[in-house]
């Protein structure tokens, strides 16, 4: 046996294409990367220039910042140093916050095009440092490594009035896409939604347009028309009605109706959004609104976009894009169309501030954030704490009673008028709900209520003309609650055929007995409960012998396996067609991804909500194992049941190449019991069997060939398994 040594990986050239032009493929995407490094160099202005009326050699983009540069040092070991960035994504830059992450921002040069020229220089440096890069060297094989291709370097001296300032040029030719007027005009939009237009004083200004650099020699020359802003918040302001949601160590809800405050309530916020700052606002665009919007903004809201999400101040793409719908709301709208508001019918923004790195984006940067719990947290919070409660005041000042939602009005509230029920149905009596800190006492629903207008004009009428209109206001009830009562079983039908139809398709094709699936769901759960009774009983009883202990866990071993076993073939037979009895190829992303949306509460908020993410497609791709369906299932609900025996409100199984990790906010584990906690019969909790990890190191160590280990988190409990 030959001694061993030590090897390396060899960079290809090729990896320039996969973190470049392959990776950042939208164009615009590119410019929005170059626009947010200067942001990151503290630049307070960038220039964007196309000069286009050259030659097509010559045309070229040019992209200028006054940020704080860079010497010959900082491109040596910065700039060219690939994948690295001295800066953390979230983190303060002398009151910004990063934007730029990755170290891959640089590389859209060269999706943009095959040249570039970099000039830059720091404050008091009398040197302007330059670097030449023709991306095509890198392309001409593969077989040259990525380090040994050969980019020029020079420098210059500078004049003496531009020794006090610093400065990033960026010259792009050999252009890879066509630039015309209005692919111009685009980039010009793009921009205008790239930094947040609710926000009009951030500090950084940008222009956008045709030869700005060679016809302009300062920034204070610069003509207005260049500069990139939006006056959106003057267009709608004080003709909307407008829900604005802060949620940080509270949850703040206020409601305004074209500029008169209607009411603010407050709560304790609880949810993993805790330690954020974030802030919802949402605009429901009148029919006034929405003609001065297209009036004054040249666009149709419709066309303009709907809830658009910004980070640290800077755009998250595609989220509030024309056919973005993050929500799904235009899905649920057709659910109950006249109750329900799509994304044609607002228009606002979600701005995070996140220096804790807690909402991530994808590397190809126009996917959106990666899914993780706080992603999952947000459009839960969007729906709860905005949306739905700007739905249930639009149905009232529209229709003059609140249509969205079924409950029946008992006899404590039946004298009310329906602005007292309204107030009243805004705050709880529990400390943990919210507290109603103003409300508008003047408001008055029943004057937008057909029927109750109907109500009025009897009043003047005689008694036959009475007699007549009140059969007409009987028929408008009856027919109004006759529609409320069809649109509630249709709604219910229809959640009942989807269900039954995916039961049905997964035993039929397999066992052909319909009554399979009836005495499934019946009879499974009280056969497993009652299991799991037996075994907490077993577990408790007392005087026994170390001897007799170990005698019993062995049984009580058999018992919970037996009832995991239970549940976990109740779940495969009704929502698989996995053949169980055998071991396959299985795609465990897939499964734990069917096994999450399962658990997660569909309605019930004090249920635990499972999420399942991959860091990328390979990620999810990776993870195909030869194993048994059963096995793997009861590992799931051996993870499922510890998370919730320890408190956990939520549990992510994330998914990378070499590991899966699985993390919740249990009750932290003690270090020294991090390695013991896998052994069998031993529990932190008081009437814990001491099983179920047990089970799971077992499978994943005997049937997958696969280890595990468990970590403390910053408030979290984390699980490791890997090859």
């Amino acid at each position: 046996m030959g001694q061993p040594e030590k090897l390396h990986f060899k960079t290809s050239s090729g990896i320039k294409n996969i973190v470049g032009k392959d990776l950042i493929t939208d164009r615009f995407v590119a410019v929005f990367e170059l626009v947010k490094n200067a942001y990151d160099a503290k630049a307070t202005k960038v220039i964007v220039s196309f000069d286009l009326d050259l030659s097509d050699l010559s045309q070229k983009i040019i992209i200028r910042d006054n940020g704080i540069g860079m010497n010959r040092d900082d491109l040596i070991n910065k700039w060219l140093y690939l994948a690295y960035s001295d800066k953390k994504e979230g983190q303060s830059n002398d009151g910004r916050a990063f934007v730029g992450q990755k170290g891959i921002g640089r590389f859209s040069c060269d999706s943009l095009g095959v040249n570039l020229l970099i000039r830059t220089k720091k404050v008091d440096d009398i040197t302007e440092h330059q670097l030449i890069v023709n991306w095509k060297d890198f392309e001409e094989t593969l077989e040259k490594r990525f380090e040994s291709i050969d980019v020029v370097y020079t420098s210059t001296s500078v004049e003496d009035v531009k020794f006090k300032n610093s400065y990033t040029i960026l010259e792009i030719k050999g252009l890879r896409h066509e630039w015309d007027n209005s692919s111009i005009k685009k980039v010009k939009e793009s921009l205008r939604r790239l930094k947040n237009p609710f926000n009009s004083s951030d500090g950084f200004d940008i222009y956008c347009g045709e030869e700005i650099l060679s016809s302009y020699r300062t920034y204070d020359e610069i003509p207005e028309k260049f500069i990139i802003k939006s006056n959106i918040t003057e267009v709608i302001k004080g003709k909307c009605v407008t829900i604005e949601t802060t949620i940080n160590n509270n949850i703040k809800i206020e409601l305004f109706d074209r500029g008169k405050h209607i009411y603010r309530v407050q709560k304790k916020n609880d949810s993993p959004l805790k330690d954020a700052e974030i802030f919802i606002a949402v605009n429901y665009l009148t029919t006034s609104a929405k003609m001065t919007f297209t009036r004054r903004m040249g666009v149709a809201p419709r066309n303009y976009g709907n809830v658009f999400v910004y980070r640290n101040d800077f755009r998250v793409s595609p989220y509030g894009d024309e056919f973005a719908d993050l929500f799904g709301l235009n899905v649920r709208k057709t659910q109950g169309y006249s109750r329900y508001i799509g994304t044609r019918e607002i228009i606002g923004h979600i701005d995070i501030k996140d220096t804790k790195d807690m909402f991530r984006e994808t590397s190809s940067r126009n996917n959106g954030f990666i899914e993780n719990i706080y992603y999952d947290a947000l459009k839960s919070a969007y729906m709860d704490y905005a949306h739905k409660p700007l739905e249930k005041y639009v149905n009232l000042i529209q229709w003059g009673e609140d249509n969205t939602n079924n409950q029946e009005i008992n006899l404590h509230t039946i004298d009310r008028t329906e602005a007292e029920r309204f107030k009243n149905s805004l705050a709880g009596n529990n400390t943990d709900e919210f507290q109603l800190q103003y409300f508008a006492d003047d408001l008055n629903f029943e004057e937008n209520n057909p029927k109750k207008q109907l109500e009025k004009l009897t009043l003047n009428l005689t008694g036959d003309q009475q007699e007549l209109l009140n059969n007409a206001i009987k028929k408008f009830g009856d027919l109004e609650q006759e529609n409320k009562e069809k649109q509630t079983a249709l709604l219910e039908k229809q959640k009942t055929i989807a269900a039954l139809a995916v039961q049905n398709q997964n035993l039929l094709s397999k066992r052909p007995e319909s009554s399979y699936g009836q005495q499934l769901t019946h009879h499974f759960p009280k056969v497993i409960r009652r299991l799991n009774t037996s075994i907490s009983d077993l577990n408790q009883l007392p005087g026994l012998t170390s001897t007799q202990k170990t005698a019993l866990y062995k049984v009580i071993k058999k018992i919970k396996r037996t009832s995991t076993e239970l549940s976990s073939i109740k779940y495969l037979l009704l929502k698989t067609n996995l053949d169980f009895r055998s071991a396959s190829n299985i795609n465990w992303y897939n499964f734990v991804n069917g096994f999450a949306k399962e658990k997660s509460p569909k309605s019930n908020e004090n249920l635990m909500k499972v999420l399942c993410v991959a860091e990328d497609e390979e990620s999810k791709s990776a993870w195909s194992i030869h194993c048994n369906a059963l096995d793997l299932m009861m590992m799931l609900e051996n993870f499922y049941n510890n998370a919730e025996e320890h408190s956990a409100t939520y549990m992510q199984f994330n998914f990378k190449n070499t590991q899966i990790e699985i993390t919740s906010n249990s009750e932290p584990i003690t270090h020294d019991n991090l390695e013991r906690i896998f052994e069998l019969g031993f529990s932190t909790k008081e009437n814990g069997t001491g099983i179920g990890l047990d089970q799971i190191r077992t499978f994943l160590k005997d049937k997958c060939n696969l280890k595990i280990k468990a970590i403390n988190l910053q408030n979290e409990v984390n699980f490791q398994i890997y090859k």
